[in-house]
């Protein structure tokens, strides 16, 4: 896997049906990636999984069932929260 130090986060629409998460971490911890509707809701739990510091994660998703329009996207490690917005066609 890729190394890499900077603390990101994106998320990519892969096919009609799935999205991807792409994320790296500055420190190790515990992650939680969950997707919100535009009203705050919890749409998914995408991912809970224990991440390495320094490597570059990819983790695709199922997106079927979930309306049309724009997401927001969270990762939250130990405590600390990065979000990025989704839109799905």
């Amino acid at each position: 896997p890729d190394r890499s130090t900077e603390w990101r986060l994106a998320v990519t629409v892969s096919t009609h049906n799935q999205a991807v998460v792409h994320f790296n971490l500055q420190d190790a911890g515990r992650v939680v990636v969950s997707l919100y509707d535009v009203q705050g809701r919890l749409a998914r739990t995408v991912a809970v999984l224990k991440a390495e510091a320094g490597l570059r994660y990819a983790l695709p998703f199922d997106v079927s069932g979930l309306t049309a329009g724009c997401y927001v996207c969270r990762l939250t490690v130990d405590g600390k929260q990065l979000t990025t917005k989704l839109m799905l066609p």
